[in-house]
């Protein structure tokens, strides 16, 4: 039986997978959403860890196929595994990785753009940390209470959850990160997870991937998944 592992206290996951285990450091990759390859049997393949909107963990093996000299997903090749074991406090995993990489943005003073959805009229926005904090404070200050700051922000309201809050314009909903720095963070760590150095025409698979993820994924639910199978897609175009 194939079985998962993980310890989140320890970052560990343990893949027994056809009866042979792997191990995988969940540092490595996304909270909540794991991408990473190994070799099994003389194959390569990836295993994508993740854990659902209801805080159900489970975890994808994919088969793997060449394109263009790069190895990427086989979605049809896809064994699901969801006989998991967990110890450990998972929701401070869950916030690990969104947590540590926004602390350090802001640390070097880094400029994040949040994508914001006016649910009015459907308009998008896209917001710096000054303009989430204007909205969010605009209530806070006037019930009498002090206004949020940007440590308070990092602290509390990681990067992940969904927020609506009423403003001048309407209900507005924050969701993930969604611009072209995000989509390149997740690129770099794609790159590594399968071996390679940064392509030459990396600019141009960011901008591809970051138009083709706006274009396909859900609005305020993507995740590095949507970047993989961006990433795909452009291979895909260059083969034809």
């Amino acid at each position: 039986m194939n079985t998962i592992t993980v310890n989140y206290d320890t970052m560990i996951l343990l893949l027994s997978f056809e009866n042979v285990e792997h191990t995988f450091d969940l540092r490595d990759g996304d909270a909540s959403d794991f991408w990473h390859s190994f070799e099994h049997k003389g194959k390569d393949y990836d295993i994508n860890f993740f854990i659902n909107d209801d805080n159900i963990a489970g975890a994808s093996v994919y088969g793997t196929d060449e394109v263009n000299e790069l190895t990427v997903i086989d979605t049809s090749d896809e064994t699901y595994i969801d006989n998991v074991n967990e110890s450990g406090d998972k929701e401070r995993y869950k916030t690990y990785w969104w947590y540590n990489d926004l602390k350090n943005k802001l640390a070097t003073g880094s400029r994040i753009v949040f994508q914001v959805k006016d649910l009015s009229d459907n308009q998008t926005y896209m917001w710096g940390i000054e303009e989430m904090l204007n909205e969010v404070n605009h209530n806070v200050i006037a019930d009498g209470f002090s206004p949020y700051t940007e440590h308070d922000w990092f602290d509390g309201w990681v990067e992940g959850d969904t927020y609506e809050l009423m403003s001048v314009n309407g209900k507005f909903a924050f969701g993930t990160v969604a611009c072209k720095d995000a989509v390149e963070h997740m690129l770099e760590a794609i790159y590594r997870n399968i071996g390679i150095d940064q392509p030459e025409n990396h600019e141009d698979i960011t901008q591809f991937c970051y138009e083709d993820v706006m274009e396909t994924a859900q609005d305020l639910e993507w995740h590095s998944g949507d970047v993989a199978i961006a990433f795909r897609r452009f291979l895909e175009t260059k083969s034809n």
